[in-house]
């Protein structure tokens, strides 16, 4: 069973990817670890609206993601895969999501991986994209 309340800190993204979920087009959970943002997807939108790839590097999380998927009667249309986020090849992406990820790919590979993640974006595609950082600032910092 899906809990609609328990992820409403995912509300904008959701909206994002709702406006940009387009036939023919996927959206890449690229770090999708146990599945949050899908499971958000999955209470908000049909399972016929949207085409998701879910990949993570880590096979226990995507096994607890899974699970998540099985409890809550959804499968179709959410394919999860454990891989390299470097070595990924990414086609018709009307979004590309990427929360947290990024600070676990090599500096030196970082830049490859937008240009592949630039290049898979269909027209009007979206990249939603958030990091941890940190600033002398505290007050920065906490934002």
């Amino acid at each position: 069973m899906i809990r609609k309340g328990r992820f409403h800190r995912y509300a904008e993204s959701i909206q994002l990817v709702e406006q940009s979920c387009r036939p023919g087009t996927r959206v890449y959970d690229l770090g999708s670890a146990t599945g949050n943002l899908a499971m958000a997807l999955c209470c908000r939108m049909p399972a016929d609206a949207f085409e998701m790839v879910a990949l993570d590097s880590s096979r226990p999380m995507l096994n607890i993601f899974k699970k998540r998927l099985s409890s809550a009667g959804r499968f179709a249309g959410i394919t999860s895969m454990c891989r390299d986020l470097r070595r990924v090849n990414m086609e018709r992406a009307g979004v590309v999501v990427v929360n947290f990820t990024l600070q676990f790919i090599p500096p030196e590979d970082r830049d490859a991986l937008i240009q592949r993640i630039y290049e898979a974006l269909v027209p009007g595609g979206r990249l939603l994209f958030s990091e941890t950082t940190r600033h002398p600032n505290q007050a920065l910092s906490d934002l």
